[in-house]
């Protein structure tokens, strides 16, 4: 089948269903390397498909990959509830572990688990200076991840 072709090819990324029962003529082109073009003249449609185009298909999908797994790890840090009670006082300025640990009845070394498993996923950065030192929440991190979920979910926000 002629569809199932096309989506394999281009990975589903490219959507030609407007087109159909038009005419449309393939062109490769090496000059527009990495484009998929779509050119209506007066007597057809040219779908111009640059000769590089496939590899960065894979490379966009690897890279989609690659966000759905970080996105995923993201949330299955947040999801455990001392995680977020922990995240949620470093947030508010809190950076001592044994005090982190006594607020929230956990021992000093779970708590430093779960700060470095924020340091791993990026969650969080370790900020220093001459007077003090404290940790600083990667937000463009969480909000990027989120605004991804949506628009992988498809959910206007």
């Amino acid at each position: 089948d002629d569809q199932a072709a096309y989506d394999k090819l281009t990975r589903k990324q490219f959507d030609l269903s407007v087109l159909k029962g038009q005419e449309v003529s393939l062109v490769v082109s090496y000059w527009l390397m990495y484009s998929l073009t779509l050119l209506r003249t007066q007597k057809t449609i040219l779908l111009i498909w640059g000769t590089n185009l496939e590899q960065a298909l894979e490379e966009l999908e690897n890279l989609k990959k690659n966000k759905i797994e970080r996105s995923s790890r993201i949330f299955k840090t947040l999801g455990d509830a001392n995680k977020f009670k922990i995240l949620r006082l470093l947030a508010q300025g809190e950076t001592k572990v044994k005090t982190i640990a006594k607020t929230l009845d956990l021992t000093s070394a779970t708590v430093s688990y779960h700060i470095s498993d924020f340091i791993t996923n990026e969650l969080i950065t370790l900020k220093a200076n001459k007077k003090s030192e404290g940790y600083v929440i990667n937000g463009d991190l969480l909000k990027e991840t989120w605004q991804f979920t949506l628009d992988e979910l498809k959910i206007d926000n």
